[in-house]
């Protein structure tokens, strides 16, 4: 569509101002000419762009679904890692150990105050940050290509 509009809008400018005046003379062959070529160069143009683009459109659209699903796979296996994380810690929390040779003993002392706040803080940290960053569009791209190419277009649309 914005092809279209270019090209209406360098034939309008191309055309001299006079060729729409109204006149009782007729309009010279050589004007006549001169617009000819100028329609048939604009028609040749915009054949060519449109056999350009059928041309390209196969391998664009393999090319966006390739770096969709990469990205979003990206993105997945992050979010998976930092809810991982959020869960390790979790389940780390209880087992703040002293910080000497002894065996391992559960310690809800305030000098290990610290290490609990810690570690509690990255386990909410990592939940939230990876249930917010988990994402889904690789399996919309497996799963239906044609949906998520719709989408796209739409998307670029509004």
């Amino acid at each position: 569509m914005r092809i279209k509009n270019i090209l209406i809008i360098l034939f309008l400018l191309l055309i001299p101002a006079g060729a729409f005046a109204q006149s009782d003379s007729p309009v010279s062959p050589e004007l006549q000419n001169q617009l000819a070529q100028v329609i048939k160069a604009t028609k040749d143009g915009a054949l060519q762009a449109a056999d350009f683009i059928k041309e390209q459109a196969p391998e664009y659209v393999e090319q966006l679904l390739t770096f969709s699903l990469v990205v979003s796979l990206i993105q997945f296996v992050i979010s998976l890692a930092l809810l991982a994380m959020g869960v390790f810690f979790t389940f780390k929390l209880p087992t703040i150990y002293k910080y000497n040779n002894e065996e391992a003993s559960y310690c809800w002392s305030v000098e290990n105050a610290g290490r609990f706040w810690m570690i509690f803080v990255m386990a909410v940290v990592g939940i939230i940050v990876g249930l917010a960053l988990i994402d889904f569009t690789w399996l919309k791209i497996l799963i239906a290509p044609k949906l998520f190419l719709v989408e796209h277009v739409k998307s670029l649309i509004k």
